[in-house]
C-alpha cells in the first residue's frame, strides 16, 4: 500500500513543481482546514529533532522522514475537493 502511495504522489510531480499553485489549493475557504494543517505538520515532522526512526541510522532515518511527510501531503492532497483544483485550472492530481 506504501509504494502505491508513492507512486501516485510520483505521477503527481507536476503539482509539486508548482508551489504558488499547490499554496492557492491549500489557502481555498473550500479547502477543509485538517488539509491545510497536514502539509505543515509534515514539514516540522522533517525539521523535529526527534523522530520515530532517528536520524543517524544511516539511510533509515532519512526514510522514515520522506515516507512520513510523504504519506502526510499524500493525505492532505486527498482531502481537497476536485472542485477546488478546477476552478484553479489545475489537473486534479489522480491517486
Amino acid at each position: 500500500m506504501a509504494a502505491r502511495k508513492m507512486y501516485a504522489l510520483w505521477k503527481s510531480r507536476r503539482l509539486f513543481a508548482q508551489p504558488a499553485k499547490l499554496l492557492r489549493v491549500f489557502r481555498d475557504s473550500r479547502t477543509p482546514t485538517l488539509a491545510c494543517i497536514l502539509p505543515i505538520v509534515a514539514l516540522a515532522y522533517i525539521f523535529f529533532p526527534f523522530d520515530i526512526l532517528p536520524d543517524f541510522i544511516p539511510l533509515l532515518g532519512q526514510f522514515d522522514d520522506i515516507t512520513i511527510a510523504l504519506s502526510l501531503v499524500y493525505a492532505a492532497l486527498k482531502m481537497v475537493p476536485e472542485e477546488v483544483f478546477t476552478s484553479l485550472n489545475m489537473e486534479v492530481p489522480r491517486m
